[in-house]
């Protein structure tokens, strides 16, 4: 129930929107209005290398019935644009920007590079503790 947007600018939940047609619709949404009480829990999961039929709810095949009550509860994210590695999709991601936008579209970033996600860019978990929410990142980071 999270919309997050590919400027960085303007999540679901803030006082203003990049057009009247998004404020529009989000007005309309029934989770407009947040509060602790009817606030979504989120769990993102994202995974290096999953194929489309790599998942329960796709492949009858595969079995892990945890993830596939959870997904079966939840939302599954299913159009998307990513990079071909790991780093700029992960970027995108939390910033809802397209990687050119902040100079990662290619290459891995290394342990101790000087180089990264620039630290004025607001990403998906500082929004979401804006929101209320407690966030935690399990996982590489790089």
């Amino acid at each position: 129930n999270v919309i997050f947007l590919k400027e960085n600018e303007y999540l679901w939940g803030d006082k203003k929107y990049k057009s009247m047609e998004i404020e529009k619709n989000i007005k309309k949404d029934k989770y407009h209005k947040v509060n602790k009480k009817n606030r979504p829990n989120i769990v993102l999961i994202v995974a290096d290398d999953l194929g489309f039929n790599d998942v329960p709810w796709h492949n009858p095949d595969v079995k892990a019935p945890h993830l596939n009550k959870l997904a079966r509860r939840g939302i599954i994210l299913e159009n998307h644009y990513v990079m071909p590695v790991c780093t700029p999709s992960r970027a995108a991601l939390l910033t809802g920007m397209y990687p050119f936008r902040y100079g990662r579209q290619i290459g891995a970033t290394r342990p101790l590079s000087p180089i990264g996600l620039n630290t004025s860019l607001t990403i998906l978990p500082q929004r979401l503790q804006r929101l209320g929410y407690k966030t935690h990142m399990v996982g590489k980071w790089n």
